[in-house]
């Protein structure tokens, strides 16, 4: 997320703008002269009555206001030309040498005014426009000569003396600023090649894709050089160029191949060199675009950094404008500095795509499939910079009817964090699985992250649900509290059993909560990247968080959706994003309805759930036990007689009342032939533990039906 530095710099002075100014300084030279023809010359003049016609002098006067007038018009409004002053140079010459011959002729003192026509002409024409001036000026002044009277010795003389010194002046000055101005449009030319250079390379400095890199300097090119449309041409491994991206070509199809050496890109691509063109010469697929887009004039430059090969840029110019070398020389330009970022781009979009996959290979492919809790998860990766972090979430499936929920977020970003990110999910699964209480797990996961020898940080939080007693212990190394909706749909934070995050403190021992987690509640972990935003607290955040969980219980599928969707939106966040949620599942008071997978692992689970449904029955203790066993029994039976060695699962149902319980297993496999010698009991403990037995087996599947009276056998 780059700023664009040519949204803040000043652009220099084009070559343009400098000529306007010398025009400008111009024309209110010229106002100055007009203005003195007016008022100082007539004001010096009419004194002297004796040797001046008054009539002409306020003739000449009004005609020279009159001039400078309109150039103060002209100057203001910016429309003065060189022509506009060059014509000025000759109506000045007019003026004053019709004020000499009114005012004496030879013997005027307004001779001396000669030089001032000469010298304008000088400062602000070019050098064969200063020396008509200077012709038309000597002629002008020398006119008197014919018809005055006057003392001819002392205005040859003063002739002699002044014409050619004027001209010698007005051919240096005229040198001397011609020079100047070319060294001004020179620089003028370079600093707005290089600001046109800055403002296409701008787009370039940020970690971008591809995808976003190439629209944007395509955009930029067009805009900065006044061209209709821009193209890059990339290098596939085939030997062909093909059409990457385009601005400004509605006709051309992205993915259209060049042969190598045909056309102008492939032409470019083989002499490696930037050619000019005219689109109407050219007969590939690129040129044809660029022609009936109407750009006549097409220059194409070669990508490539190292002697590689990346691709071609070629730039298109219509309404009969011509891409010169300036033009060819700044796309070269533009092109170097394009092929080093698609460069980057390129080992970033591979770097990035390698420690993504390697950080998505460390979280859960799938979770797992736990009885009487529904799991779902979720995770954004940042949109910008490389920023493959190191967040992650865990769920384990622990002994006695327990349950692990982790969530963590390394410090940093790239290969580095993910990596850390692995060796501390690793060791807090090991500690998880040697049955380590949460404050011991992340004690002993300090010491590990405080032995990775680079000072890496880490937060992490550690649940353990235990469904059985419907409690939970958890403990946090300075990570985001827990948050908790109760079935009700009210939401609060845990901020008990927070420390310091992991590697921050050698001797630090992390303590613990254990709180009450009802039937129907939901825990949601989350890493920071979801609360946190620029110009907001992380109080806002959480207080965003709490409000878009308030409300009506969804299932954690729906509530991770919901969550996402208020606080991230639509657009990637800036940080990456891990979401956690775990409802338990409040077992139905009539009913009950369990898919449960052919795992032994879910017996116990299924047990706990059954001595929970059955325990608003008033079972005795003695009828509550037969019916766990039974059911237990028919749950054995689907997972070891129905399937092969596959992914399958079977049905649990029950129906209550206060003195019946009915309750069916089904499996949709078929059962195989018993095994040993003590094998096939399970039917015969099912017929005596229960009133009633009924087995239905299909091609479909198993049935078995258990009922039991309650209160049929006495009290146990």
């Amino acid at each position: 997320m780059h700023k664009d530095a040519s949204q803040t710099l000043e652009p220099p002075p084009s070559p343009a703008a400098l000529d306007a100014a010398d025009l400008r300084v111009g024309g209110y030279v010229s106002v100055v002269m007009f203005a003195a023809g007016a008022t100082l010359l007539p004001a010096i003049a009419l004194p002297i009555g004796d040797v001046v016609e008054p009539v002409v002098v306020v003739v000449i006067g009004a005609v020279s206001l009159a001039c400078a007038a309109v150039f103060t018009a002209l100057t203001t409004a910016g429309r003065i030309s060189r022509d506009t002053l060059y014509v000025g140079d000759y109506l000045w010459v007019g003026i004053t040498a019709a004020l000499v011959a009114a005012s004496g002729g030879r013997s005027s003192p307004f001779f001396l005014l000669y030089p001032l026509p000469v010298l304008h002409a000088a400062a602000f024409q070019s050098s064969r426009r200063m020396t008509a001036v200077t012709a038309v000026a000597t002629l002008a002044f020398l006119t008197p000569f014919v018809y005055d009277s006057g003392d001819t010795a002392l205005f040859l003389a003063v002739a002699v003396i002044a014409v050619p010194p004027t001209f010698i002046v007005a051919w240096s000055l005229n040198a001397a600023l011609t020079a100047l101005r070319r060294q001004r449009r020179e620089l003028a030319a370079l600093a707005e090649t290089v600001s046109k250079l800055q403002r296409i390379t701008d787009v370039t400095l940020g970690y971008l894709s591809l995808d976003e890199l190439l629209p944007g300097v395509l955009a930029r090119i067009v805009d900065v050089v006044h061209s209709d449309a821009a193209a890059v041409l990339m290098a596939a491994d085939d030997h062909v160029l093909r059409a990457s991206c385009t601005v400004g070509l509605s006709g051309l199809e992205l993915g259209a191949p060049v042969e190598a050496g045909a056309g102008l890109p492939g032409r470019v691509a083989r002499t490696r060199r930037a050619i000019t063109t005219a689109a109407a010469a050219e007969d590939d697929p690129i040129s044809r675009a660029f022609a009936e887009q109407g750009a006549g004039s097409l220059v194409g430059v070669p990508l490539t950094v190292d002697d590689r090969m990346l691709g071609v840029l070629v730039v298109g110019a219509g309404d009969g404008r011509e891409l010169g070398p300036v033009d060819t020389d700044l796309f070269r330009l533009a092109a170097d500095r394009l092929a080093l970022a698609i460069q980057r781009a390129q080992l970033y979009e591979r770097e990035h795509l390698i420690a993504q996959t390697f950080q998505r290979s460390l979280l859960p492919e799938r979770l797992p499939d736990v009885p009487g809790l529904s799991v779902a998860a979720r995770y954004l990766p940042a949109r910008e910079e490389a920023k493959v972090g190191g967040d992650w979430y865990d769920v384990l499936e622990l002994p006695r009817d327990s349950v692990g929920l982790v969530m963590g977020d390394v410090v940093g970003h790239g290969i580095r964090a993910a990596s850390t990110m692995a060796q501390i999910r690793s060791a807090i699964r090991a500690y998880a699985l040697d049955r380590e209480s949460p404050g011991e797990a992340l004690t002993k996961l300090n010491t590990v992250v405080r032995g990775l020898g680079q000072r890496e940080s880490a937060t992490v939080v550690y649940v353990i649900l235990d469904l059985l007693q419907s409690t939970f212990r958890f403990a946090s190394a300075g990570h985001p509290p827990p948050l908790v909706i109760d079935p009700a749909g009210s939401p609060r934070f845990l901020e008990e059993g927070r420390s310091v995050p992991l590697g921050a403190d050698a001797g630090n021992r992390y303590r613990e909560a254990v709180a009450r987690l009802e039937p129907g509640s939901t825990i949601v972990l989350y890493t920071d990247g979801l609360v946190e935003r620029r110009g907001s607290s992380l109080t806002q955040g959480l207080e965003r968080l709490a409000s878009a969980a308030a409300g009506e219980a969804a299932d954690p599928e729906s509530l991770c959706d919901r969550l996402l969707g208020a606080l991230a939106g639509d657009a990637p966040p800036s940080d990456d994003v891990a979401l956690l949620a775990a409802h338990v599942v409040a077992v139905p008071d009539e009913r009950l309805e369990l898919e449960l997978p052919c795992r032994s692992t879910t017996l116990a689970p299924l047990r706990r759930m059954l001595r929970h449904w059955l325990g608003g029955a008033r079972a005795s203790p003695g009828e509550l036990q037969d019916i766990l066993v039974a059911v237990s029994e028919a749950a054995t039976n689907a997972i070891e007689h129905a399937y092969g060695p596959v992914e399958a699962s079977y049905r649990v149902e029950g129906r209550r009342s206060r003195d019946r319980v009915i309750v069916t297993v089904t499996d949709s496999g078929s059962w195989r032939e018993r095994r040993g010698a003590e094998r096939g009991r399970g039917t015969h403990l099912m017929r005596e533990l229960m009133d009633g037995f009924d087995l239905y087996p299909s091609e479909a599947g198993t049935v078995v039906r258990l009922e039991r009276g309650l209160g049929s056998r006495g009290q146990e």
